[in-house]
């Protein structure tokens, strides 16, 4: 059993899931679709979804397609501010 975090990251709406790699890419153990725009970060995104889980992961892949912004944009955009 290989388990590992999936997920697919928008400006609008984020989807993650845990899958077990032996079973293939869509049989989900577990899934979830979050606002985008409530989480300032991918961190904070993927500590909501995994919060409470005790699974033990593998890898995790991530698609991240923000054309209009989004999560990377403002977590770039804090990130630059603390340079400053």
């Amino acid at each position: 059993m290989s388990i590992q975090l999936a997920g697919d990251v928008g400006g609008t709406k984020s989807a993650l899931a845990i899958i077990d790699s032996e079973l293939g890419p869509r049989d989900f153990l577990e899934k979830a679709t979050y606002p985008s725009a409530d989480y300032p970060s991918l961190d904070a995104l993927v500590a909501e979804f995994l919060k409470g889980k005790k699974w033990q992961l593998a890898r995790a892949s991530i698609d991240v397609g923000c054309a209009g912004g989004g999560i990377l944009e403002r977590q770039e955009m804090a990130a630059g501010a603390r340079q400053h």
